[in-house]
């Protein structure tokens, strides 16, 4: 994943080694979203509300259980758009994208999902994650 942002957990919000390096691991190894939001509830009940850096972390692991459902291996940002892929889409998957994020692109000579990247490094990763999304439960036709 190559969208830089300021994810770790900050010294000051968990003082002690052991533990930080301990929810690193249980965030990283989070199987799944439900997973990775039951470790960021318990985080923050035992350690108050999440800083922005802690909120990150958690959102680069969510974006990275996305890319795995859809088989893709990258996300980067790349000259103010987000590229996620490969990813094969069919026509269903293509029309869910189109009207789940405003000025997604998908070519289909590259399996490339392309969004556009705000300046925000968070909100990039906001930005793969609702592309993502979009894909993973498509909204039915009616």
């Amino acid at each position: 994943m190559d969208i830089p942002a300021s994810a770790y957990i900050p010294a000051d919000y968990v003082p002690f080694e052991a533990a930080k390096i301990d929810l690193h691991r249980r965030i990283a190894l989070a199987p799944d979203a439900e997973s990775l939001a039951r470790v960021a509830s318990e985080i923050e009940d035992r350690f108050g509300e999440l800083p922005q850096p802690v909120h990150a972390l958690v959102r680069v692991q969510g974006l990275r259980l996305r890319l795995r459902a859809v088989g893709a291996r990258q996300a980067a940002a790349r000259t103010g758009r987000v590229i996620i892929g490969p990813v094969t889409l069919d026509s269903a998957g293509m029309r869910a994208l189109r009207d789940g994020v405003e000025g997604a692109l998908y070519s289909t000579a590259d399996n490339l999902i392309s969004v556009p990247s705000p300046s925000d490094p968070l909100e990039r990763i906001d930005a793969a994650i609702a592309a993502l999304d979009a894909i993973i439960t498509p909204v039915p036709v009616a």
